[in-house]
């Protein structure tokens, strides 16, 4: 069995966590820059958002970089079931178009 230590289960999900709420908190800066009113106040206190936008963006870099594991484990898990395109004759085993296959590996 692999030993898990708790301690770094707890503190490598609210790592994710906090990134979490850092790139929904670049995402609603964002959407405020398209409010003009939001916009006059923003760029009032321009350095103090150029540098809460900057932290903002280093924070949810773990959040990004999870969803493109997360993208290309799906992308991996769709090579390994494809969908026939035509139909295939293995043996006595006929298999229609558009059967779903399961591939071990590549």
């Amino acid at each position: 069995m692999i030993p898990i230590n708790p301690l770094a289960m707890m503190l490598g999900s609210l790592f994710l966590l906090v990134s979490v709420i850092c790139a929904a908190a670049l995402a609603g800066l964002i959407v405020a820059l398209l409010n003009q009113r939001a916009r006059r106040f923003i760029f009032a206190r321009g350095w103090w958002f150029g540098l809460l936008g900057v932290f903002l963006a280093a924070g949810s870099l773990p959040t990004l970089e999870f969803v493109r594991w997360q993208f290309n484990h799906w992308l991996d898990q769709r090579a390994l079931n494809p969908r026939l395109d035509s139909e295939q004759v293995l043996g006595d085993l006929v298999l229609p178009a558009g059967t779903q296959v399961h591939i071990e590996r590549l």
